[in-house]
């Protein structure tokens, strides 16, 4: 199993199969600081300083950048249901 943190400007996949001892196992940089995360499916949608991010997890090892889209304003709240966000 797998826990996902956004700490300022990185997502950090750490592997908590040893709650006694997590590892850290991946960090991916985005180009801004996240201000909200929401997790969909195979998906981290995450919204910082006026962007919309999209984080593919199909391999929680290897999180990749998807998508991005600039927001008129700061949004400061995110949902998701299924497929849409």
């Amino acid at each position: 199993p797998y826990v996902y943190i956004a700490s300022n400007n990185q997502l950090h996949v750490m592997d908590i199969s040893d709650p006694a001892a997590p590892t850290l196992e991946f960090s991916l940089a985005v180009p801004t600081t996240f201000e909200v995360m929401r997790i969909s499916g195979n998906h981290i949608i995450t919204l910082g300083a006026g962007n919309l991010y999209v984080i593919d997890i199909a391999n929680p090892l290897a999180p990749q950048l998807a998508d991005s889209l600039t927001t008129l304003e700061d949004a400061w709240e995110l949902a998701v249901s299924g497929n849409r966000a």
